[in-house]
């Protein structure tokens, strides 16, 4: 229903969900991104800040990252790079690598818009030590894209060679 922009079929679908499972954090998510859509910010807010209240690292780690999503998408860089880096924390305290490499590259991301562009780098190069091929094909993006904000061609250069001798060796 929501791909197909029926909302209020989703909102029933999820309500129900919930009457079954009240703190299934996928529902949870899923009724904040339908007020989200739906462009009811504050709702959409409330629900993710639910999820932080789960007695659930996964759970919690939703929460911060559909918040940082939240503010973001609404150009509101300063409070989503601190959840962004709540998330971050969160995650290296519950041992969520994948999690922990997927706020690095939002911090990398929201640095960017902010112009912190050192910063961004920085990020970047902390998320490519992630196992995860997906998460350094976008460090590498990040970095090489802030390296040229800064100036830094022949650094740009040699990453974007680094980008394509990963992507030749996965296949990604």
């Amino acid at each position: 229903y929501l791909y197909q922009n029926i909302y209020r079929s989703a909102f029933n679908e999820v309500e129900n969900a919930l009457s079954f499972e009240a703190n299934n954090f996928k529902n949870i998510r899923l009724m904040g991104i339908l007020y989200h859509c739906k462009g009811n910010f504050s709702l959409a807010e409330k629900q993710y800040h639910y999820l932080l209240k789960i007695n659930d690292p996964v759970s919690q780690s939703e929460g911060y990252r559909m918040l940082t999503y939240l503010y973001l998408l609404q150009g509101r860089y300063i409070k989503s790079k601190t959840f962004a880096i709540k998330g971050l924390e969160h995650a290296a305290n519950a041992g969520l690598k994948g999690n922990e490499s997927y706020f690095l590259l939002l911090l990398s991301y929201i640095n960017l818009r902010l112009k912190n562009y050192q910063n961004a780098i920085d990020s970047s190069n902390r998320a490519l030590s992630s196992i995860e091929i997906k998460h350094k094909l976008c460090g590498l993006h990040l970095k090489g894209f802030s390296l040229l904000q800064i100036g830094k061609k022949r650094e740009a250069e040699k990453t974007v060679e680094e980008l394509e001798q990963l992507i030749d060796t996965t296949g990604f």
